[in-house]
């Protein structure tokens, strides 16, 4: 009788499903179990019923209601959700088991990493852009760890500033991770972005002098405000020349006076370069001028003028070429009187016409004068030069001659007219003034 209950008993099954087991006469005891035990929202489920048995029959439950479109011993992935407990029961050869899970969170995920710009330089903002998800919707924080040549640097944020945490050459690297009440996810890497060489800026240069007449003096390239380097580089200076637009041989800073003689308008161009790159450059120009040459009558007449004050007067006056306009002059035979000249064009009836320069009033000396006026270019052609005294006044001049003499009453004080004389012009012949140009 004793061993006869003892195999009645063996021969039950077990409802539990949680484990494998023999009976103490070898008769093994039907289990299940569902894998993973501890699953995330983003693993499958399987039900493993040992021993297998014929044509079993799956339920599945979430949180107590049924799910009927489970009906074989797997879940796939995605389909559970954080917090939810599912069971299964399964129906084989007449007996029925379950198990269950407790579904747990999957921890978020980087899915991308970018830095921006992806070529930097010293006084770039790096820029790192995140994509991260979260399976289970839950809020997550992102960890920002840069580095710089390998040594943490920044913040933790996704901003990185050259000007103050990387320089030329460096390299600079990140390393994002994520989390969430789950846990840490994998961490994602961006990088190493080695750092740009920053060309420095343009100089700020000045040629001395700035005009000047052949062989006087040398031309100096000077720089007087040093071009910027970002990566605080050492500058070097390249100077190149040019004369009348062609290149000039010299390389240096200086051209020396011998050399002036060469053209009339000179270029200094410099250039900054670091030890990698070129950079900026600036300009500046000088002139050399011709030399200055008299166009009118400059030597000296031996008699002297008896000049009235408060009249416009002068003679006509031929330039054969053309040139810049530097100063009108006269030579006086008295000193004190004060003198104001201009320089009129001629009309087409051979009078003067337009105001083309004019002096400031100025005393006469004894000797040549030579008034300033405001350079002007002028064309070839005829032109009328005159003046108008303040008061009595004696200048060199000529009575050997047909020259006409065009002229009208004007007072001192008063502007000088434009057009000429515009209340008539008044003429007589056979003098000529010491009066010329001054060109270059």
């Amino acid at each position: 009788m004793l061993l006869g209950l003892m195999l009645a008993i063996g021969c039950e099954k077990s409802t539990e499903g949680v484990a494998d087991a023999e009976d103490t006469a070898g008769v093994e005891v039907a289990a299940l179990a569902i894998t993973p035990p501890a699953p995330s929202s983003s693993e499958a489920l399987l039900a493993v019923l040992t021993p297998e048995a014929p044509a079993p029959i799956w339920r599945w439950f979430t949180d107590g209601v049924e799910r009927a479109e489970w009906t074989g011993p797997e879940v796939p992935g995605g389909e559970t959700a954080k917090g939810e407990i599912w069971r299964v029961e399964v129906d084989a050869d007449g007996e029925s088991l379950s198990a269950e899970v407790a579904i747990g969170g999957v921890t978020p995920e980087v899915l991308e990493l970018t830095l921006t710009p992806e070529r930097i330089w010293t006084d770039d903002l790096l820029v790192a852009t995140v994509t991260a998800v979260d399976p289970d919707g839950d809020a997550f924080s992102l960890r920002y760890e840069w580095t710089v040549d390998g040594a943490p640097a920044g913040g933790d944020d996704g901003l990185l500033d050259g000007a103050l945490d990387f320089d030329r050459d460096q390299e600079v690297a990140l390393t994002v991770t994520v989390s969430d009440v789950d846990g840490e996810g994998a961490s994602l890497s961006a990088g190493p972005l080695v750092v740009q060489n920053t060309a420095p800026g343009a100089p700020v240069i000045t040629v001395e002098p700035a005009t000047g007449y052949p062989g006087e003096q040398d031309l100096v390239c000077r720089v007087v405000e040093e071009a910027e380097d970002l990566d605080g580089d050492t500058l070097e200076y390249t100077y190149a020349w040019t004369v009348d637009e062609a290149p000039y041989a010299g390389t240096g800073d200086t051209v020396p006076a011998a050399d002036t003689a060469l053209g009339r308008a000179w270029t200094c161009t410099v250039t900054a370069w670091d030890d990698a790159d070129e950079g900026g450059s600036d300009s500046a120009s000088a002139e050399v001028y011709d030399e200055p040459y008299a166009v009118g009558n400059d030597v000296e007449f031996t008699d002297s003028s008896s000049h009235s004050a408060n009249y416009l007067l002068g003679s006509r006056l031929v330039l054969e070429t053309a040139g810049e306009l530097q100063a009108l002059a006269v030579i006086g035979k008295v000193a004190g009187p004060r003198v104001v000249m201009a320089l009129y064009s001629e009309d087409s009836t051979g009078n003067p016409d337009a105001l083309v320069a004019e002096t400031d009033a100025t005393s006469i000396v004894v000797g040549g004068l030579e008034l300033p006026v405001e350079p002007v270019e002028l064309d070839a052609g005829a032109y009328w030069i005159v003046a108008v005294f303040e008061s009595s006044a004696s200048v060199g001049f000529n009575m050997a001659t047909s020259a006409e003499v065009k002229y009208c009453s004007h007072s001192f004080s008063s502007p000088l007219p434009d057009p000429f004389c515009p209340g008539g012009i008044s003429v007589y012949s056979g003098q000529e003034f010491n009066y010329y140009t001054v060109m270059r």
